[in-house]
């Protein structure tokens, strides 16, 4: 919740505390990260959930079927670091059409 709430300080305070579940579920089986990287949290938040340590969960799997790299934009810099911590490429047909319209829309934008 902190992390939909963009409240840095207590996200902090809570990867602090020992004996965190860094891969607690929410309603939808998903993980802080996957949250933080659906909502585009900047990157040392990322970063500082990757640095927890122990199981990351970094390939789990919501109701969606996504991971965490699903989550974030095709080769954005949180892809990267996902990448960097060991999450699988997982890339179907529909996720490739989505950042295909997102790039075909990101060109006419430059192109105007």
């Amino acid at each position: 919740m902190a992390i939909i709430l963009n409240k840095k300080t207590i996200v902090g305070y809570l990867l602090a505390r020992r004996g965190l579940d860094i891969n607690a579920l929410s309603r939808n089986n998903q993980t802080a990260l996957m949250i933080a990287c659906e909502k585009k949290v900047p990157l040392d938040w990322i970063e500082a959930i990757l640095q927890k340590g122990g199981d990351l969960g970094i390939n789990i799997k919501d109701d969606y079927e996504e991971t965490a790299l699903d989550k974030c934009d095709l080769y954005s810099k949180t892809y990267q670091l996902l990448l960097k911590y060991g999450a699988i490429e997982n890339r179907n047909a529909l996720k490739m059409k989505d950042n295909m319209v997102k790039l075909k829309s990101l060109i006419n934008e430059i192109n105007r």
